[in-house]
């Protein structure tokens, strides 16, 4: 007798319903190895004595960004008019551009440290050497220290360096100093005073005390230095 196999039943293969093209694509995308992503390359800015400088800490402003000829006299602590007259000679000349009283600027008053809802004595000079505009300076003093001070509003054509470095009870501030572009309020306003055109000018400033009373002092240079330090 012949034994009889049990036919086991074939098992067929599930069809899977076809995926569109878009979706294979999409997936087929997935399993490949995705490119790794570089890190934005970051541009490394060096400073040097033609670029445009904010207003920033003498100490703190990078040696390369410092003008060499003319960083002694951005830092110079003494009397910049009396520095400018001894170079200069007899060819030293101050004028007075203007005295004005004005409301005093949020800003200024912060930075002395004083009230702002007062007004303001606006003195501005201009330094001449060799028959050249050499230094432009615009100082603030506040109504609070005119009334400790009444002196300071009779100055006339005396410079005001003479007057404040002849007294003991003087003490300035560090200097903030800044590189400004011709469109920056104070550059123009030299540049137009001198009648001259610079694509860029050092600049000063700073806050001095007189027996405890603050005035804001900025000076823009307009010459390319004037030769040698002395």
């Amino acid at each position: 007798m012949q034994r009889r196999l049990a036919c086991r039943p074939r098992r067929h293969a599930t069809l899977r319903p076809p995926r569109s093209a878009a979706r294979w694509a999409l997936s087929a995308a997935r399993r490949m190895p995705q490119p790794v992503q570089s890190a934005p390359m970051i541009r490394s800015v060096r400073l040097n004595a033609q670029a445009e400088l904010p207003w920033t800490a003498a100490d703190a402003v990078p040696r390369a960004a410092r003008p060499p000829a003319l960083w002694s006299w951005l830092i110079d602590s003494g009397s910049l008019t009396q520095r400018l007259r001894e170079h200069a000679g007899t060819s030293f000349r101050l004028h007075v551009l203007a005295e004005q009283r004005e409301a005093l600027r949020q800003t200024d008053a912060t930075r002395m440290q004083v009230a702002p809802d007062q007004q303001a004595l606006i003195r501005e000079v201009r330094l001449d050497a060799d028959g050249h505009a050499a230094i432009h300076a615009v100082t603030v003093i506040p109504a609070s220290t005119l009334a400790a001070h009444p002196e300071l509003a009779a100055l006339g054509a005396r410079p005001l360096g003479e007057a404040l470095f002849e007294r003991a009870d003087v003490a300035r501030a560090p200097f903030e100093v800044a590189c400004l572009g011709p469109s920056h309020p104070l550059a123009a306003r030299a540049l137009a005073a001198a009648g001259a055109q610079r694509a860029r000018l050092w600049a000063r400033r700073s806050v001095v005390r007189v027996a405890g009373q603050p005035l804001l002092i900025h000076e823009c240079f307009l010459f390319p230095p004037l030769g040698a330090d002395r």
